[in-house]
């Protein structure tokens, strides 16, 4: 059992030291090439979280029809002649081979990432490596839970968030975190409260060494080694300032308790993200759709129908003309 909780002073300094670690982060240490390398390299991160008397694994157990955040989700995949459509695996994680280090994963351990709407899904995209002069194609994939199975959800979120349905999630998590303790008082209660909060604040930063980071806490909730380990971790999406969601799905969830519905295939042309925190799209359908024929594979259709392109149209209801 965990035996103390730190103090607000503690706490901060930690956070100091992390920022320090950060800064002095030495990328040499950092390979993943063999396991024993790779065993090496979690231990020297895990040290850097030495001021933390511990890392919080909460795992809240839920249900894919008794859902906590959305019944579907969306990836996007740009387009590649290389991609081989009919095969499902295209859109899905990818392989062993090709998952280098990201917010949630070490290299050679693949992590689902995806977004309960299909704006955040695209935006967090292009962000990433958008150039106007280039074609643009991309794919968005359409997922949804099958019914009736258990899951379980790990929600890293901390603070203030505008809306409202995040607050929730975040004082979720924490109360799961508080029980985990049992019987403490209310100013132990308070100090659990600050540390997890501010060990979230890692989610929040945009520089990429962070990812050292946020990959170890993401891998000890994701690959933890246990009959029981979380399907779906929830974190924040730092593209979109907090005002939107990113989830990580554990690769064995979304082969056994997900599926793919459909793929459509479009073209961007522009974007911006408007200051009133509405994401505007400039896009150009492609008409192909590619669904599950729900034998295995999909099927492409060369015309979409009216309610396929009318589909599509809600889910970018914003367009540039």
């Amino acid at each position: 059992m965990i035996k103390k909780i730190p103090t607000k002073e503690e706490v901060d300094k930690a956070i100091v030291n992390i920022e320090i670690s950060i800064d002095k982060l030495n990328f040499s240490k950092l390979k993943f090439n063999t396991p024993e390398e790779f065993e090496k390299s979690i231990g020297y991160i895990s040290s850097i979280f030495e001021g933390f008397s511990f890392l919080p694994r909460i795992i809240i157990p839920s249900s894919t029809s008794k859902s906590l955040f959305t019944s579907k989700v969306y990836r996007i995949r740009k387009y590649d002649e290389s991609i081989k459509e009919i095969l499902i695996s295209e859109f899905s994680f990818p392989p062993i081979n090709s998952a280098s280090l990201s917010r949630l994963n070490y290299d050679g351990f693949p992590v689902f990432y995806c977004s309960p709407d299909p704006e955040t899904a695209l935006y967090e995209t292009l962000e990433k490596g958008f150039k106007r002069a280039d074609e643009n194609k991309y794919y968005l994939s359409e997922w949804s839970f099958k019914e009736d199975l258990p899951i379980y959800v790990s929600i890293f979120l901390a603070g203030h968030y505008v809306n409202s349905a995040y607050n929730e999630l975040s004082d979720k998590f924490l109360l799961e975190v508080i029980k985990e303790f049992g019987n403490i008082s209310e100013e132990e209660k308070e100090r659990l409260r600050y540390y997890c909060k501010s060990l979230a604040t890692l989610f929040e930063k945009k520089d990429e060494k962070y990812y050292y980071l946020t990959a170890y806490i993401g891998h000890t909730y994701l690959y933890y080694p246990g009959n029981i380990r979380t399907d779906i971790f929830i974190y924040p999406s730092i593209a979109l300032n907090k005002q939107k969601l990113n989830f990580g799905i554990q690769p064995n969830a979304v082969l056994h308790k997900m599926q793919l519905d459909k793929v459509f295939l479009f073209k961007v042309s522009d974007y911006q993200y408007e200051h009133k925190n509405e994401l505007v799209f400039e896009y150009e359908m492609i008409n192909r759709i590619g669904l599950n024929n729900n034998h295995g594979y999909l099927t492409w259709l060369d015309n979409l129908s009216k309610e396929e392109f009318e589909y599509f149209q809600k889910l970018f209801p914003i367009k540039i003309d």
